[in-house]
């Protein structure tokens, strides 16, 4: 198969603290050989490349595609201000364990997968790819829906690195993963395709490791060769939006009734009544509500989903609490 046929989507979940310094970088390595070779690459994750908003536009091929860009991000900054809602979840507890301290570290591990290439797209949430070359395809981080809106972005080969370890695996498309460190790829040698954690130990380079994830992708494209997911036959359910709040059943916090004060001026703070938990009106609903729809009319009935929801005190961006690199980071809007 011609590398030029391929829409290859990258995609980190479980990262640790060697993912920006082993797996992604080698990803971004294989990722400008497929790009000089006529291939298409999507990287994704709003949520995660939003603090390198200002490494991804400086690489734009025209200003028009640095303010889709920044379009993207401040659709996301948007979002969350409208539920009172920040940015304190991100890093997960798994990547804290894994030594990511931030958001801003995750960040720069993210956008390295992407390589060094001129940007030559952005898409919405969903929207079919049609240019070559480097393209951003605007979804959430969550492994599923990213993966999810990939497909329908047109992806055809997926490239998956991880540190902290997933089951994560389509049934559309091949999942290549490579291990941010040989603990992992020890541990799970049978899920593991390729160990990027021989760049830490010295035994491989990042070009050694690109290379490798290069020639595997072609051989996997061309079905020479099985990767462990597909070996397998590991795969998700599509996902075309996280379980939550839904806007109708929760339209604003609000304080219990102070005295006399009557409730339906409370002022905004606390909840008013009990909410209901249900499938989310989410920005990927908000986006693209026709994937929405045809993704959940025909997968409802067989799709299992298994989530947590915690509501918690959300913090003012002027707390003591949190992270301050996100207190600090600039609205999208401001970039530039």
């Amino acid at each position: 198969m011609s590398a030029s046929d391929l829409v290859v989507g990258v995609q980190c979940g479980g990262s640790d603290a060697l993912s920006g310094v082993t797996s992604n970088p080698a990803v971004g390595f294989a990722a400008d050989l497929l790009v000089r070779s006529g291939a298409t690459i999507l990287f994704s994750e709003v949520t995660e490349v939003r603090d390198a908003t200002h490494l991804v536009t400086a690489r734009a091929v025209n200003p028009e595609i640095a303010k889709a860009f920044i379009r993207e991000m401040a659709w996301y900054d948007a979002y969350l201000a409208a539920g009172q809602a920040d940015r304190q979840a991100n890093p997960t507890p798994g990547n804290k364990k894994g030594g990511l301290a931030n958001i801003v570290e995750k960040a720069m591990g993210s956008v390295a997968k992407s390589g060094s290439t001129a940007l030559m797209g952005v898409t919405a949430p969903g929207e079919r790819v049609t240019q070559k070359g480097l393209v951003f395809a605007a979804t959430p981080a969550s492994d599923f829906l990213c993966g999810t809106l990939q497909i329908a972005a047109g992806m055809n080969m997926h490239i998956f690195t991880t540190g902290r370890g997933t089951p994560y695996g389509l049934a559309t498309v091949p999942v290549i993963k490579v291990a941010s460190n040989s603990t992992l790829a020890q541990h799970w040698p049978d899920l593991i395709d390729i160990d990027a954690g021989r760049i830490a130990a010295g035994s491989a380079s990042v070009e050694d490791i690109g290379w490798e994830i290069f020639r595997l992708l072609l051989d996997a494209a061309s079905g020479k060769k099985k990767t462990w997911a597909d070996h397998w036959g590991l795969e998700n359910d599509f996902v075309s939006s996280t379980p939550g709040l839904s806007r109708k059943s929760l339209p604003r916090l609000r304080r219990p009734p102070q005295p006399n004060v009557a409730p339906a001026s409370r002022p905004a703070g606390t909840w008013a009544s009990k909410p209901t938990f249900v499938h989310s009106t989410n920005h990927v609903h908000a986006r693209c509500p026709i994937l929405s729809r045809v993704f959940l009319r025909k997968r409802v009935g067989r799709t299992r989903f298994i989530f947590s929801c915690r509501i918690s005190k959300t913090e003012s961006p002027n707390s003591a609490e949190g992270d301050a690199p996100n207190r600090r980071s600039p609205p999208a809007s401001q970039i530039l």
